[in-house]
């Protein structure tokens, strides 16, 4: 006795669904006798989810990475992750526009490879850069590693080019290397040193100190005479701080590569991920610099006694470019 009024229940469905059709077929084409261009809102428009992705951002955190992007059989020529020609720093900024523009529409989760633990080494330890064509020919102590060159300033700089490099924009960095950062009346942080056209250096005595910059900031200036100071026609050159070059452990003789999760996926409401914590560390902590400044242009944490060795390390900044690649 059901059999025949579940067919009649279900015919009626049909009949319905027919006619849905039909209605849709109608207002989609027109009643024939007007244009076939199809005008208005497409009623199936509200059949489309919108569902927001979830996506997972995995950064090369390998010791390569302080390269240039135009590096060579995979020779570091560079040595500093925080040096703008990096392909590190280059990465980061990318992240961070591509995050900050996508975070309201896609669901992010990052993460890096698994890394050493690493310290700031003493020895040659710092970088500074400039694009000033003028320091093509600038040298200072150039036969020494910037730390065992002039005991006092510690400050090295070959003009053979050997450790310059040209980035992956053909913008041409000219480097200068230094074994301490300074502190007290020996802050390298603004200071001028002077130097012969041979590249001996006038020494930390000669030097002047000058106002702190942030970022920090280190001129050359080749004389004729140290005794003197008086400059050749060569106008003084302003190097900048490009971060660490020396960090201990970062071989990966002590790691496992492989990926490492640095953020959660945040959930699907979540606007401003760069900042949020879900649980954990934000995105945007390890797309900081290596090395942290403050607003007086000082390494944050980072402590070095007179004679420039590390007696504190400096606080935790962005992932550092150590280790092995998977």
């Amino acid at each position: 006795m059901t059999e025949p009024r579940r067919s009649t229940r279900w015919g009626w469905i049909r009949a319905g669904v027919s006619g849905l059709a039909v209605g849709l077929i109608l207002i989609l084409s027109g009643d024939g006798a007007r244009s076939a261009v199809v005008t208005g809102i497409d009623p199936l428009e509200i059949l489309k989810l919108q569902v927001r992705p979830n996506v997972i951002l995995m950064l090369d955190s390998s010791g390569s990475m302080s390269e240039p992007t135009n590096a060579v059989n995979d020779v570091p020529d560079l040595e500093s992750g925080d040096h703008p020609a990096s392909k590190l720093n280059q990465a980061k900024q990318v992240l961070l526009a591509f995050i900050s523009a996508n975070q309201t529409k896609v669901s992010f989760q990052f993460g890096t490879y698994q890394q050493p633990a690493t310290t700031l080494a003493n020895g040659n330890r710092f970088i500074w850069t400039t694009t000033d064509a003028n320091a093509a020919t600038l040298q200072i102590n150039p036969a020494n590693s910037g730390n065992a060159s002039g005991a006092a300033t510690q400050i090295a700089r070959d003009n053979g080019g050997v450790n310059d490099i040209f980035d992956g924009f053909g913008v041409k960095h000219f480097k200068l290397y230094t074994g301490k950062f300074g502190t007290g009346a020996t802050l390298l942080n603004g200071r001028t040193f002077y130097t012969l056209v041979d590249g001996t250096d006038c020494g930390q005595a000669k030097s002047i100190a000058g106002a702190t910059t942030n970022p920090p900031t280190i001129s050359i200036q080749e004389v004729l005479s140290c005794a003197t100071l008086t400059p050749t026609v060569r106008p003084k050159v302003t190097f900048t701080f490009a971060g660490a070059t020396n960090w201990n452990g970062s071989t990966g003789a002590n790691t496992c590569p492989g990926f490492l999760p640095r953020t959660s996926l945040v959930d699907c409401q979540t606007q401003n991920q760069l900042d949020a914590t879900p649980p954990g560390v934000p995105i945007r902590q390890f797309l900081a610099n290596e090395l942290l400044l403050d607003a007086s242009g000082n390494i944050q944490g980072y402590v070095e006694s007179a004679a420039g060795a590390v007696t504190t390390q400096p606080a935790v900044g962005g992932i550092r470019a150590s280790g092995f690649t998977p």
